[in-house]
Formats: structure tokens, C-alpha cells, sequence
């Protein structure tokens, strides 16, 4: 007998991979949002300070820095994203589902990189200047 059903470990398969993307995506959009304002050597010290926060707090950059708000569609997207990411860091492999359907399932993921694709497309990565 299995430990794990097949379809909890395609479910945190999937999730792994998509976190990587998305948590590289939110760095990106940090260096992105703050490159004018570093010379090289700073910038990679910044790079390493971007990959030592956490999820959340690459979020709350971004929403303090002015370049996302809580109504957001990405924001938004980020959110119900770090709560699956809870579930697969608390083993809640049952629970790692979007849109109505498994991640192990092609119409779940599909339905979550969609969504991600879409929201993150619309998202307003500009610093607002005082």
C-alpha cells in the first residue's frame, strides 16, 4: 500500500515547481521595481536580501512600496498562492485545490497558472514617487 496516494504527490509536485516560479516572479518584480535606484555592487547585495525574505514578506514589499494594493487582482492571486503554499507546508496534501479542482488534476493547474498569468499581467509594478 502507498503511504501518500498518487494524486497527493502529483498535487505537491506541481506546487513546488509553481512556488518557485511565483517566488522568483515576486523577486524579479522587487529588482525590477527598485533597479533605477542601485548602482551593480549594491544591487547584488539587495539580490541576496530579496532571496533571504520569506513569501510574505516579498508581498508586503510590494504592498508598502505602494506597487500593489490589497484589491489588486495579483495581490489578490498571491494570496489564495500562499495559503496553498500553508497546505503543502503542513502536509495538508488533501487540501491543495484551485479553482474546484485538485492540482493534481490538468484543470486545476491550468486553472491556477491562468489565473497567475492573467493577474500578474495586470499588475502595476511602478513605485509611486513622493
Amino acid at each position: 500500500p502507498e503511504i501518500v496516494e498518487r494524486e497527493y504527490i502529483d498535487s505537491a509536485e506541481f506546487m513546488f515547481w509553481t512556488s518557485y516560479l511565483v517566488e522568483r516572479w515576486l523577486g524579479d518584480d522587487i529588482m525590477s521595481m527598485e533597479v533605477e535606484f542601485f548602482k551593480r555592487s549594491i544591487r547584488e547585495e539587495f539580490e541576496r536580501k530579496i532571496d533571504e525574505m520569506t513569501f510574505w514578506q516579498k508581498m508586503r514589499y510590494l504592498i508598502d512600496n505602494e506597487c500593489l494594493t490589497e484589491d489588486d487582482p495579483y495581490y489578490i492571486f498571491l494570496r489564495d498562492f500562499k495559503d496553498l503554499r500553508n497546505h503543502l507546508a503542513h502536509g495538508r496534501l488533501h487540501l491543495l485545490e484551485y479553482g474546484g479542482h485538485p492540482l493534481s488534476h490538468p484543470k486545476g493547474q491550468i486553472k491556477l497558472i491562468s489565473d497567475l498569468r492573467n493577474s500578474a499581467l495586470r499588475k502595476p509594478m511602478i513605485k509611486k514617487q513622493n
